[in-house]
């Protein structure tokens, strides 16, 4: 007999929450371009803000280094899926203190349980 989905992000959830100060608080911006506008030349884009307060910092590790580029300041966040509503892109970005970061790659975990961002400040 397995574990079902549903109890393995409850569980997630619980996991991120017994994390104290390590949790922190971002904004997930989710960015969806829409038409072109030919008067301004740019393309519209609607964003839709998620408070995520189930998210975690973490460094990259050695083996990310290979294929992740450390040219500029890059982090790995952490997200309980349980706490975002929508499923992460690499068209969206993250607001962590008042900076606002590039989401350059998400690699899910089986079950869908956790997102791991790999970010880098613009």
């Amino acid at each position: 007999m397995g574990i079902s989905a549903a109890k393995i992000s409850s569980l997630v959830l619980k996991a991120f929450q017994k994390t104290g100060d390590l949790r922190t608080t971002v904004t997930f911006q989710r960015l969806t371009p829409g038409a072109y506008d030919p008067s301004t030349g740019a393309v519209a884009v609607t964003e839709v803000e998620y408070t995520v307060t189930n998210a975690v910092l973490t460094a990259i590790s050695g083996m990310e280094f290979e294929w992740f580029p450390a040219d500029r300041n890059t982090q790995k966040l952490l997200i309980a899926a349980e706490d975002l509503p929508v499923t992460p892109t690499t068209t969206d970005n993250v607001v962590i203190g008042g900076t606002t970061w590039e989401i350059t790659r998400v690699k899910n975990v089986p079950g869908v349980s956790l997102y791991i961002l790999y970010i880098m400040e613009p």
